[in-house]
């Protein structure tokens, strides 16, 4: 029987390289764009109303529950005012009716005469005063005062 080789010539052929489109060749760049001056201005505007906006939003905040009768301070108020005299010489009783409100969102309350003198078991008023308290316009109190016997 005739020898036989098992192993074969093998010829140097040289492969084709598959051909990469030009956007995917890692040595290409790119050229930036280049913006126009018309949009210049524009970097430094934007964040100064911005800034003008967010600063106005929080100087506005401070009136969300806001008392309307009387002066008030931006972070607190917390005033007493009088508002009427009645016929009664004197007052040994205090009667108090309030109002509640949260973010000026939320208001609850009685805040009348009649029920700060029931409150107060008050038959005759001496004086009827307003008690406001309110803190950075989050929590805002009214309350009706009334002093009697």
């Amino acid at each position: 029987m005739p020898k036989t080789s098992l192993t074969s010539k093998t010829s140097k052929t040289s492969l084709p390289k598959k051909v990469l489109p030009d956007k995917l060749l890692p040595n290409k760049v790119l050229p930036k764009k280049v913006l126009p001056d018309k949009l210049l201005p524009n970097k430094v505007l934007k964040p100064a109303i911005i800034r003008a906006l967010v600063v106005l939003m929080l100087l506005s905040a401070g009136g969300c529950g806001f008392i309307a009768d009387g002066p008030s301070g931006w972070f607190v108020t917390h005033v007493k005012k009088a508002v009427a005299k009645g016929p009664a010489e004197d007052g040994h009783k205090t009667g108090y009716a309030c109002i509640y409100a949260a973010f000026g969102m939320i208001s609850l309350g009685d805040a009348s005469i009649d029920t700060a003198m029931r409150n107060g078991g008050i038959k005759e008023v001496y004086s009827v005063d307003t008690e406001n308290l309110s803190i950075m316009g989050a929590y805002t109190q009214q309350c009706t005062v009334v002093l009697g016997n």
